[in-house]
């Protein structure tokens, strides 16, 4: 994925703290690898799903979430764009997997 050039890229390994790290590569746009989410309420470190994908956030299906801001530079409102994301689910309940309900944030999440 990082090959294609993403504005952002977050691969939620991180095992402690409270700061989702954008692993974009940071060339070509100034704000490329800059965009930095939140994690609420999410359970960090947890086991991939799959092997050698190294650890992943574990969400409840009702408030854990990564949130991050709606800056001009991902223009989310006006311009196609695409969200590619990898979720392994532990039950039947349907949901949100990316939510941009509000124009100041966005965030994939799990909620029912």
């Amino acid at each position: 994925m990082l090959a294609d050039g993403p504005l952002a890229f977050w691969s939620f390994d991180e095992t402690t703290g409270l700061v989702a790290n954008d692993s974009a590569t940071a060339s070509g746009a100034p704000q490329r690898g800059a965009q930095q989410g939140t994690f609420e309420n999410c359970l960090l470190g947890a086991t991939s799903g799959a092997v050698n994908l190294g650890t992943c956030i574990s969400l409840n299906g009702s408030n854990f979430r990564a949130r991050f801001r709606c800056v001009p530079f991902f223009d989310l409102e006006t311009t196609d764009f695409s969200v590619e994301l990898w979720y392994k689910a532990t039950g039947p309940a349907r949901g949100d997997l990316f939510n941009f309900k509000e124009t100041r944030n966005f965030f994939p999440s799990a909620n029912k």
